[in-house]
């Protein structure tokens, strides 16, 4: 009988368990059509098969404290009096909503904190070199935060509140002598923390969008550092994103932000930008040890917490790593810091001599390191992304190879479907489960009908009605792609044959079984046929992908024309502050019954090559600036909460500019179309009016 739990690590002689199994108890009642939905999304939420794995718990240990932490919380009398789930970090404390209730009625040694991430441990790991032996316990755990949590596209960046999208704390700890010695050594990773999105629209890079600096992006990346000094003491932020194209914009604007706060604020924030991939290319991983050479002063000053020795210490302050989606790039870096803490404890143990390496003298316990290691980066990029980390062939041999390169591209193409068409329901899910959504008591759920990002591909009508209306904490996002009936391409066991971890390229001395073998050659030959199916369709022009419209061209403008006149009204809106009311408005503008976005294909359809080719990129940024002008939607920023005077004029600068940029490129786009059937859209216009 399965009991919903499996051991799988034991810290501080308390043993840790990972939920396997959950039971959603319901009351014996009829629901309407909201409320079930609602209870889909919970029931997905909790499931470990699904949205809900990687949670875990311990009975007699609070999970969501690093062993620092731990230890000053356990000297101070007053806070180790308290239940565990009173003292525990409520940045990791995943089931604090549903847990809530119990401890507002004074419960609280009833609720049991669980964490979402990763518990991996390698037990009784021998290290003997130099005369020295020691037998140590390697334990990595990830911590991701319930603030902004969420899946790769729908969360990015900062909210105003300062919380962050993909916030993950990683703890190394190594324990000795039955526990008698304990260090552990602490990184942080997390999505750039400016207000900035990338919203799933089809394409595999969806379009970038950043707000200018200032309040209130100054603000929310000031809160945010705020918080983490005050937990950490110093923060090293390390920037591995690109220097040029959308990825510059956001280390420029990251650098900015950080060289204001570290002047004006504190200097226990530093910042080091290193282009990852410009530096290592696509195998030359050789070159980290240009960034080790930056990263070592701040390192050594850092140091690692440390017990139970002759020279116990602290850790002072912790490295926050990112790249755009906080994963592969990320994983190689805190690995490599992580062999390097290694690498230094057991140099204070006398195990390993000054500027001795792991992997030259201890390759065993390296390996299997590095194995720990990947599988911690593949269980975080499973939550955020869908599938294992890219790059984890180098992490698990340290070496960058053909079949680690093919590898890469399944679970890009893995994730690319999976972050178009499934992501928005596991969305959905986990902002209810994380109080992100907040169910009103007495207010029925209604779900809106809504475009499909598909339509300007197909071309038809007849999908408009097809997508419900996303319900998350702005209640105006939107699924790309959610049929009635959720219909799954990939299931959980798919994913996980064609990303899964260790057999990909396992590297023990041994060689992979026969069976390892069998799966890794399928895996690559099926991936190899899906990427050369995948760039064949993509040299097929997006236009001729589209049906041909069935009506005249005017027939089209005028449902422009409607669009232009429905713009104007969104000024006043904007003037007043009326969020509410413009964000009934846009979705009629660009869906039905207007029908912008489908009209402004149809017309496209209609042009010769040339206009057409230059109608495009005019409708595309109409569409990108009709969503600008809604704040809320635009940036997925803003908590539940009443906003301030000073915000709300910096949101209507901000819409207002996006409204005068929407209209500037929709007259740009009429200026292109044949004038005689754009003179008979307007006399429809004029004659409709006048009918009214």
């Amino acid at each position: 009988m399965d009991r919903g739990e499996a051991q799988v690590a034991v810290l501080y002689g308390q043993p840790v368990f990972k939920v396997t199994a959950t039971k959603l108890i319901k009351p014996s009642a009829t629901f309407d059509a909201g409320e079930r939905r609602l209870l889909a999304y919970l029931t997905d939420a909790l499931n470990p098969t699904g949205t809900g794995r990687n949670v875990f718990f311990a009975y007699h240990l609070d999970l969501t404290l690093h062993a620092q932490a731990l230890a000053d919380v356990l000297a101070n009398p007053a806070a180790a009096s308290k239940s565990i789930a009173a003292r525990a970090d409520r940045r990791f404390f995943w089931n604090r909503v549903m847990a809530a209730p119990i401890m507002e009625a004074g419960g609280d040694t009833f609720a049991l904190p669980m964490i979402v991430g990763s518990v991996g441990q390698l037990a009784d790991v021998p290290a003997a070199a130099h005369g020295k032996a020691v037998s140590l316990t390697l334990t990595l755990i990830a911590r991701r935060s319930a603030d902004r949590a969420g899946t790769r596209h729908w969360r990015r960046g900062a909210d105003t509140s300062g919380a962050v999208a993909n916030f993950v704390e990683t703890e190394q700890l190594v324990t000795l002598d039955g526990g008698r010695v304990v260090a552990s050594y602490v990184q942080v990773r997390g999505s750039i923390p400016l207000l900035w999105s990338q919203i799933p629209n089809i394409k595999y890079k969806p379009t970038t969008r950043l707000l200018a600096a200032g309040s209130p992006t100054s603000a929310a990346f000031d809160t945010h550092f705020d918080a983490l000094l005050a937990k950490y003491k110093g923060v090293s932020c390390v920037d591995l994103v690109n220097q040029t194209g959308s990825e510059g914009l956001l280390e420029a604007a990251f650098a900015g932000q950080a060289k204001r706060y570290a002047s004006s604020r504190s200097a226990a924030l530093t910042y080091t930008a290193f282009d990852f991939h410009k530096e290592l290319g696509a195998a030359n991983y050789a070159r980290l040890t240009v960034l080790w050479g930056r990263l070592q002063p701040e390192f050594a000053r850092y140091g690692q917490f440390m017990t139970g020795t002759q020279h116990n210490s602290r850790q002072e302050g912790v490295f926050r790593t990112n790249c755009v989606d906080c994963l592969d790039r990320t994983n190689v870096v805190q690995g490599l810091l992580a062999r390097h803490a290694l690498e230094a404890l057991l140099a204070q143990l006398g195990v390993l001599g000054a500027g001795e390496e792991l992997a030259a003298v201890l390759p065993r316990v390296e390996q299997q390191f590095k194995v720990l290691w990947a599988d911690h980066g593949d269980d975080i990029a499973r939550q955020y992304a869908g599938t294992g980390a890219l790059k984890s062939g180098f992490t698990r041999t340290g070496k960058r190879t053909i079949g680690g390169l093919l590898d890469d591209g399944v679970k890009s193409m893995v994730r690319y479907y999976l972050n178009n068409f499934q992501d928005g329901h596991k969305q959905d899910a986990l902002d209810l489960l994380s109080g992100a959504y907040k169910v009103k008591k007495d207010v029925k759920l209604t779900f809106q009908r809504q475009h499909s990002p598909l339509l300007p591909i197909v071309g038809s009508s007849d999908v408009v009605d097809s997508k419900p209306q996303r319900i998350d904490s702005t209640d105006n996002r939107e699924l790309p792609w959610a049929p009635g009936k959720r219909t799954a391409w990939l299931s959980e066991a798919d994913v996980d044959f064609f990303t899964g971890g260790g057999a990909t390229e396992a590297a023990d001395a041994a060689g992979p079984s026969p069976e390892a073998q069998a799966a890794v050659s399928k895996r690559l030959l099926l991936g190899s046929a899906a990427t050369l199916a995948l760039a064949a369709f993509a040299m097929v022009p997006t236009s001729a992908l589209r049906l041909k419209p069935q009506k005249p061209l005017y027939f089209y403008l005028v449902q422009l024309l409607s669009a232009q006149a429905q713009l104007l009204q969104c000024g006043s809106l904007i003037e007043d502050a009326q969020w509410d009311s413009l964000r009934l408005i846009l979705p009629r503008i660009r869906g039905s019954p207007t029908n912008a976005e489908a009209a402004l294909f149809d017309v496209i359809a209609l042009l010769d090559a040339p206009t057409a080719a230059k109608a495009e990129p005019l409708a595309a940024e109409f569409l990108e600036y009709l969503d600008a002008m809604d704040y809320n939607k635009y940036f997925d920023a803003m908590p539940t909460r009443t906003i301030s005077g000073a915000q709300n004029a910096e949101f209507v600068k901000f819409s207002g500019a996006a409204l005068k940029a929407a209209q500037g490129r929709l007259a740009a786009f009429l200026a292109l179309v044949p004038q005689k059937a754009l003179h008979a859209a307007r006399q429809q216009v004029d004659a409709q009016e006048e009918a009214e």
